[in-house]
């Protein structure tokens, strides 16, 4: 069946074929390239997820539609994957962006950042800051199998690929940041009590002089370094060392220059990784 054009009036000129209304009035053309241009805004219906309402040919279900007023969303196989809220929020697996950019999503790995050059980066700028968004003097993002942490526009931390924690606190550069895996502060006299500790379950009075720090959570080894101080009782006493390292445990002795083992009313540990 032939196809048929309704139209007041079809002007030809030489680089274009015009359609006009009643009152002469243009409102639609093939300009000389055969592109089709039309006068007004063409509307279109709403449409659904389902049926969006500007698909390709061969495939009505992916397109986009009008769900709302002042919204686009767009359909891919007919359920809808994102959407322009009345706000101009973008969401992305949500039908309810609450910010300029909404992702959300079932599996582990919601978004991601690729990036073709040494770092993949992620750039912040608030209002009144310096750099731009495409050399962000704040930034986040990776560098080979480390997170990068970059302000004022040097790199200012890092994770390592082992795990390991480094940043810039005053070393003159990023470097590796021993933790303390472990700290107490104990009263050694009488009943021993622990006054403040991180990772220390109690303390085992061993008699006198003698206590044995027991960790809550256990170091990896028993090469780590403890480090202890005290509050001597008179001027004739001194903290005398660590023994007995163990991955749970470690004994700290107080003596005095006698020598003898003497109880201190404060004693200090803390062990570093």
């Amino acid at each position: 069946m032939a196809s048929i054009i309704k139209a007041d009036t079809l002007q030809s000129t030489t680089s274009n074929v015009s359609i006009l209304n009643s009152a002469g009035t243009e409102y639609a053309r093939f300009d000389s390239t055969g592109v089709f241009q039309l006068a007004n805004p063409t509307t279109f219906p709403a449409g659904t997820a389902a049926l969006p309402s500007i698909t390709a040919t061969g495939d009505t279900n992916t397109g986009l539609y009008f769900p709302a007023a002042d919204t686009i969303a767009f359909a891919e196989g007919g359920a809808e994957v994102a959407r322009f809220n009345s706000s101009g929020n973008l969401g992305v697996g949500t039908a309810s962006p609450a910010v300029r950019l909404h992702v959300s999503g079932s599996s582990t790995y919601v978004a991601g950042i690729e990036g073709s050059s040494t770092f993949a980066l992620m750039g912040f700028k608030a209002s009144g800051t310096t750099g731009t968004l495409d050399d962000a003097n704040v930034a986040i993002g990776a560098t080979g199998d480390a997170l990068y942490f970059r302000a004022g526009g040097v790199e200012r931390g890092r994770i390592d690929s082992s795990g390991n924690l480094q940043f810039n606190s005053g070393y003159g550069s990023v470097a590796t940041a021993y933790g303390c895996r472990a700290w107490v502060n104990f009263n050694g006299t009488g009943t021993v009590a622990i006054r403040a500790s991180g990772n220390v379950t109690d303390i085992t009075d061993g008699g006198t002089g003698v206590y044995t720090v027991n960790f809550t959570t256990a170091m990896p080894d028993v090469n780590y370094s403890a480090v202890f101080g005290g509050v001597r009782p008179t001027t004739n006493y001194f903290i005398a060392g660590a023994s007995s390292f163990a991955t749970t445990s470690v004994i700290i002795s107080t003596w005095s220059t006698v020598p003898a083992a003497v109880d201190y009313p404060t004693v200090c540990v803390s062990i570093f990784r």
